[in-house]
């Protein structure tokens, strides 16, 4: 344990665990140690890391680039762990969708009810890219699909003020994920746009001050 394995090592080590779950007998195999897998080894590697930290210090624009590269996905442990949770959810949900969502919601909990001083950050960031990971499979299932506005309202949306960057990049993407849901409180929606709008606003301004 903690020895070191390169990022390509662990991205195909995770796509053939993902590729196995369709196979029932590699799938009981796999249940004993599935919970370390899943809450020990795909979630962490999902969370925001000292190398994501420090493209985000010196490039933030070639850390968003890269999330939305296909050769990056070949090598990215992330992308591979947020894969396996996905077909994980998918082809196994009855048995695993449940208590991996009450995870995350128990970091939810965590990270609002801490202070602003020992707020877990990067936590926060995989356990939103698991949240958008799984929309497809949370806006058809209930009861997360009546569920889904609330846990925007006050997950998601109120990261587009945060004073961590990567956060609010994580909140957009997550958004845009489940942009198409429809709101049964406007006040919600309009909420969003206001805090979108807000945000867009500083990020002008930040870039006039920093021609002047």
């Amino acid at each position: 344990m903690g020895d070191y394995l390169p990022d390509r090592v662990s991205n195909l080590i995770l796509q053939y665990l993902s590729n196995s779950l369709s196979k029932t007998t590699m799938y009981n195999l796999l249940q004993p140690r599935l919970d370390v897998v899943l809450f020990e080894i795909s979630l962490p590697l999902m969370c925001f890391n000292d190398n994501d930290q420090a493209l985000w210090e010196e490039d933030p624009h070639e850390y968003v680039r890269k999330g939305y590269d296909i050769i990056e996905d070949l090598y990215s442990p992330s992308i591979a762990a947020m894969d396996f949770v996905s077909e994980l959810v998918r082809k196994r949900g009855k048995e695993n969708l449940q208590k991996f969502i009450l995870f995350i919601m128990e970091i939810f909990k965590r990270y609002e009810e801490a202070s602003i001083e020992i707020k877990a950050y990067r936590q926060k960031d995989g356990a939103l890219l698991a949240i958008g990971a799984l929309c497809e499979k949370l806006k058809q299932t209930e009861p997360y699909k009546s569920e889904l506005e609330p846990m925007l309202a006050q997950h998601v949306f109120l990261e587009f003020a945060s004073p961590v960057g990567h956060l609010r990049a994580k909140a957009a993407w997550v958004a845009g994920q489940y942009a198409h849901i429809s709101f049964s409180d406007p006040n919600n929606f309009r909420k969003a746009l206001q805090l979108m709008a807000k945000v867009g606003v500083k990020k002008l301004a930040d870039v006039h001050f920093s021609l002047i």
